[in-house]
């Protein structure tokens, strides 16, 4: 089972990894880096489409947003891995010409609730 595993079992799965250009890539061989790991980097794929179609092929692991896992593990695609979290930070920006723009102010108000955070 993928949940008695180790960060050291999981390197020497087969991965389906990401591009620099994504956030998760810094933050997954940080986690693997810091641990002194490589993980199997079996197959690259940019497009979460792609990355879903192998998963859903048995094709390798791969990192994702909690509740697209989630989703994934519901239907029967895969099996999340409880052996860690990694969270990543997550801004929100808009152009300060239009801080005042009844629009602008209603999107960061859903923003925040959406978000957890006071007004």
């Amino acid at each position: 089972s993928l949940n008695t595993l180790g960060w050291s079992g999981l390197a020497e799965l087969p991965w389906i990894w990401i591009p620099t250009e994504c956030p998760f890539h810094s933050l997954l061989e940080s986690e693997f880096a810091c641990r002194k790991l490589t993980p199997r980097k079996e197959l690259m794929a940019d497009s979460e489409i792609t990355i879903r179609a192998l998963l859903a092929a048995g094709m390798g692991l791969t990192v994702m947003r909690a509740d697209e896992a989630e989703a994934e593990e519901a239907a029967g695609n895969g099996v999340i891995w409880h052996g860690g979290r990694m969270s990543i930070p997550l801004h929100f920006v808009h152009a300060r010409a239009r801080e005042k723009d009844r629009n602008v102010r209603a999107l960061l108000e859903a923003v925040r609730h959406a978000w957890g955070l006071n007004s």
